[in-house]
Parts: structure tokens; C-alpha cells; sequence
């Protein structure tokens, strides 16, 4: 039996009968790490509810092997422009003229092999994942594009503060992009409440709330509540600061109940651990793929997620929802996103002090509190009926 979501998402595509042209720009793709590949995944499959079709232009550096046909290696990648590194400097962009001006022929060459300027039509740039030297990017080729039906969607990961001079860049370059396309055809987007909120009151403009939607794959633990003699804990991802490497790195050396017995699952490329730990530590690939990821996540009992407040107090993540709709145990750091929303669900426990010297011990009272279980199912079922691709691609309709 069709899901009603779906349904009702396919009465909608029959009300508008206008072609969509769906680009999404990942130009930070270089291998399976993180989400990014997920997450244009999952784009191309919600545009297709909507009977849309999608391209994903990804950097000529991109080591990945079997992306299909629908994804295209060509847009210029300069390393020392990653997220990390381009605030090192101060006017990065006057060091790096060169770079900057290959990178605005890349987008343009491929948008001009891309972009289907049919009758009819309207075409859909969607930039994730990014920093302000791809939206001035952007902006420059826009008024050169051979269409006058382009809509701009842009979805922000970042408070103002953390972006390229506070945001005060971003600012102006929208204000540009607006003139060019006209303010209806540029839309701001947000995976947090909280992010939504903040930036909407320093662009002064509307940033509306979106789905997280790499969730399709993830079934819900049964009967996950079960007292066992040893437990699995994964921090997963790249093992970097912002992350919590220095927690993980202290956890590994702090006293650990001997029953029972606990594992830490987490990066091969961890750097700073013990020759020898009180718990057992398995380190596995940074670089997995979709399957390897969830069969982890399946046989984890808790997941790790100690992250700094400065990177991480409104920005989503996607392990966590992944992790809440698995029923997986999500053990947070006060102060952030998902802190807050552990709060709305009553599970306020989860909020730890990875500082603790018994940190350890509170992880093995938490797996085993049924309470806990109980009120992470429910939790679960929420966001199960959110963070989805129909309801995501629902959604979208209405800003075209």
C-alpha cells in the first residue's frame, strides 16, 4: 500500500505541470567521508518525487569511483579554500585571484553545458555545504546564465558568526544575487530550528526549516532495551576538534567498568590514543560506504557525539538524527542543537559531562535505563514522520 505522503506529494506534481531542472553543487566532495554524498543522494531521489530532474556538479579532485552518470566532475577544487582553512587569512581572496577566477569559469563552463533553457522551464541551483567564495561564484555568472527562470535555494550549516567575516560578505552578495533574479526566486534555507531563527534575523529576510532526509535505509532497533555483559560505543566520523577529539582522546584512558565490558568504536586516523586502554578500541575506516555505515550504526549500542558548543550550538547533525531514528543511544554535550532537542523528548539525561573522570560508568547507567529506551522510541517515531525524503520533497513544491 502507497505511503499517504507519497500520495499526496503526487497530487501536488500533477497541480504544476512546470519542468524543474534540478543542479545541486557538492564542490567539497572528495571521498565517502561525512554526509555530503548521503545527503545529494537523497536530494536526487525526493526532486524525482516531484518529477524533477537533478545533476550534481562535485570537484575535478573527487576520488570517489562509481558516482553515476547524473554526477559530474567539474567544478575547480582548491584545497586551501576547504571550510577549515580559508579563515587562516585575512584577504584570502587578493592571495588567491587565480584560483578565485577558475573557479568562477568552472561553475560557468558547467552551467552552461547543464542548464536546459527549455520553454516551460525553470532551473533550480541548489548550494549546500559551501563557503562564500562559491556564492561570489555564483553570483558573478548569474546575469550570464541563458535563463531568465533560474531560482536560487541556498542552505546554510552555519551561524553568522562562523561564516567569512561574520556574514557581513554573504549579506551583500545576496543582496546582489536578489537584484539579479528578483527576491521571490532566491530562498534561504536551514536544517535547524535555532539556525532558521538566527539567521533569519541578521539576512532580515525568511530562512525556512528543512528535513534532513538521508534517513531511508535506517529501520528502527526492536526491542532494543536488553541487558548485555558488553557494549558498543562509536564515535563516528573524521576525528577533528570541533567533533570532541580531545574528550574521546581523555575517555580512552579513564577507568572503565570491567562488567561490562565496553568497546569504542571510532576513526583509524584518531591520533593522540593510549598504547594500552581500559576499554577496547576497534578503529575502522573514515571512508565508508552507505552500507558498511548502517550495518555500524546497527550494532552500536550508544553513539558519541561530545562536539564543541562555538561549531556546533545551532547547526544539525546527521548522525544524531540518524542515531534517534535507528533508536541508537545519542550521548551529547550541553549547549548545542541537538542537546536542546534531547530536551524537547525528555531525555535530558543524555546531556552529559564528557569532563567526568565516571563518564564511562553514566554511558553503561544510560544503555541500561528502560526509561530511556522508552522515551527514545517516541522521539524516533517523530522524527521518522520529519526527516524523510517525502516530506521533504512535499515541502519544496511550494517555492517554485
Amino acid at each position: 500500500m502507497m505511503c499517504p505522503s507519497v500520495i499526496l506529494v503526487k497530487i501536488m506534481v500533477k497541480m504544476n505541470q512546470k519542468k524543474i531542472h534540478c543542479i545541486t553543487f557538492a564542490p567539497f566532495l572528495k571521498e565517502l567521508n561525512g554526509h555530503v554524498r548521503d545527503y545529494h543522494q537523497s536530494l536526487h531521489q525526493l526532486f524525482a518525487l516531484n518529477g524533477w530532474k537533478t545533476k550534481t556538479l562535485v570537484n575535478d579532485q573527487c576520488l570517489i569511483t562509481d558516482l553515476s552518470e547524473d554526477w559530474k566532475k567539474v567544478l575547480y577544487f582548491n584545497p586551501k579554500w576547504s571550510r577549515r582553512q580559508i579563515f587562516s587569512k585575512m584577504f584570502p581572496i587578493l592571495f588567491n585571484i587565480r584560483s578565485f577566477t577558475k573557479t568562477v569559469r568552472s561553475y560557468y563552463k558547467a552551467l552552461l553545458t547543464h542548464i536546459k533553457p527549455e520553454k516551460g522551464s525553470d532551473t533550480v541551483l541548489l548550494l549546500e555545504t559551501f563557503n562564500t567564495f562559491h556564492l561570489y561564484a555564483l553570483a558573478v555568472i548569474l546575469p550570464f546564465l541563458p535563463t531568465k527562470n533560474i531560482h536560487l535555494w541556498i542552505l546554510y550549516r552555519y551561524d553568522s558568526k562562523q561564516l567569512f567575516f561574520k556574514g557581513k560578505r554573504d549579506k551583500k552578495v545576496l543582496k546582489w544575487i536578489e537584484k539579479i533574479l528578483c527576491k521571490k526566486r532566491l530562498t534561504l534555507f536551514a536544517d535547524t530550528n535555532l539556525l532558521a531563527d538566527e539567521l533569519s534575523n541578521f539576512f532580515k529576510r525568511s530562512v525556512h526549516l528543512v528535513p534532513i532526509p538521508h534517513t531511508s535505509g535506517i529501520n528502527a532497533s526492536q526491542n532494543s532495551y536488553e541487558q548485555k555483559s558488553s557494549y558498543t560505543l562509536w564515535w563516528p566520523g573524521v576525528p577533528r576538534r570541533p567533533k570532541g577529539l580531545h574528550s574521546i582522546q581523555k575517555i580512552t584512558s579513564l577507568k572503565a567498568p570491567i562488567n561490562p565490558q565496553l568497546t569504542l568504536r571510532l576513526s583509524e586516523r584518531t591520533p593522540g590514543l593510549p598504547d594500552k586502554s581500559p576499554i577496547k578500541l576497534e578503529r575502522v575506516s573514515e571512508n565508508l560506504d552507505r552500507v558498511d555505515y548502517l550495518n555500524f550504526l546497527k550494532n552500536s549500542d550508544a553513539i558519541l557525539l561530545p562536539y564543541n558548543m562555538w561549531n556546533y550550538r545551532y547547526s544539525s547533525s546527521g548522525i544524531f538524527i540518524e542515531a534517534v531514528c535507528a533508536q541508537k543511544i545519542p550521548i551529547v554535550s550541553e549547549g548545542l542543537w541537538i542537546s536542546e532537542e534531547l530536551k524537547k523528548h525528555g531525555l535530558k539525561s543524555l546531556i552529559v559531562n564528557f569532563e567526568d573522570t565516571q563518564i564511562l560508568f553514566k554511558i553503561v547507567e544510560l544503555i541500561q535505563d528502560e526509561n530511556v529506551y522508552n522515551k527514545l522510541k517516541l522521539m524516533s517515531q517523530a522524527y521518522q514522520s520529519f526527516h524523510n525524503e517525502q516530506y521533504f520533497a512535499k515541502q519544496l513544491l511550494q517555492y517554485l
